[in-house]
């Protein structure tokens, strides 16, 4: 009875770097020029940036995905001063999620803005 309304939870795969295109869709220049970008904020900021593209997200909804992304991740996990930009392309889904460390350069209402 109850067996539709629980999304099974993706198995979340090991972060490559900042970059993480599990859904082949970026161009490698277009990946190398965010992981440029993503290390030069590091290193001027200290925040941590992470873009991630998936196939699906199996039903699980963006916000639950996001959270718990960011989390197994550990994105800007030293203070909590991370960005995670991550995009559900056969869901059509996009979320932002910004660590509270990070909030200082970017709040969620500005996250949430963006899309």
């Amino acid at each position: 009875m109850f067996s539709g309304l629980f999304a099974q939870q993706l198995e979340i795969p090991k972060p490559i770097g900042f970059v993480n295109d599990f859904a082949s869709v970026m161009s490698e220049e277009t990946r190398n020029r965010i992981n440029d970008w993503a290390i030069e904020l590091k290193e001027k900021t200290g925040v941590e940036y992470s873009i991630a593209t998936f196939p699906e997200i199996g039903g699980e909804d963006e916000v639950s995905f996001g959270v718990r992304l960011l989390a197994e991740w550990g994105i800007g996990s030293e203070r909590d001063e991370g960005v995670l930009v991550f995009v559900a392309v056969k869901e059509r889904r996009l979320r932002i999620e910004v660590g509270y460390g990070a909030e200082g350069y970017i709040t969620d209402a500005y996250a949430h803005r963006a899309y």
